[in-house]
C-alpha cells in the first residue's frame, strides 16, 4: 500500500473473489484525508481495480475509462468505479509484475 497526495494505492496480488478488493477499497474511503482510494488484484484471468472518491471536482467513472477504457471494461459513477483488464490485453511483463507502485504510475499519468 502506498499513501501519497490524498490517494491511497493498493495492489492485493492474487484474490479469491474481487469483492474483496471492494471491501478493502471501502474500507479506505473511511480514513480521513482520503481523496482517491485505487485497489486492485488479480482474479481469475483479469486483473480488477476499484476506485473510490469523494466525488467532490472528481469522477471515479471517468478516470477509470481514462486509464483503462481501452484495455477493458471500464467504468462507474462519480464517487464509485471499476475496471477489469482481461490479463492478454496486458504486457506480459506488466501483468506478470503488476504491483502497488505499477498502479500508482498508471494513475498517475492522468490524474494531473
Amino acid at each position: 500500500m502506498k499513501f501519497s497526495k490524498n490517494r491511497i494505492y493498493a495492489h492485493l496480488g492474487r484474490v479469491a473473489n474481487p469483492d474483496i478488493l471492494v471491501i478493502v477499497a471501502d474500507f479506505f474511503t473511511h480514513v480521513s484525508d482520503i481523496g482517491w482510494v485505487i485497489v486492485s488484484g488479480r482474479c481469475g484471468d483479469k486483473l480488477i481495480v476499484i476506485f473510490r472518491c469523494d466525488g467532490y471536482k472528481k469522477d471515479a467513472g471517468k478516470l477509470a475509462k481514462k486509464v483503462f477504457g481501452q484495455l477493458g471494461a471500464a467504468g462507474g459513477h462519480r464517487q464509485s468505479a471499476r475496471a477489469e483488464i482481461p490479463l492478454k490485453n496486458l504486457n506480459e511483463q506488466v501483468a506478470n509484475k503488476f504491483s502497488t507502485s505499477s498502479l500508482q504510475r498508471l494513475i498517475l499519468k492522468h490524474l494531473q
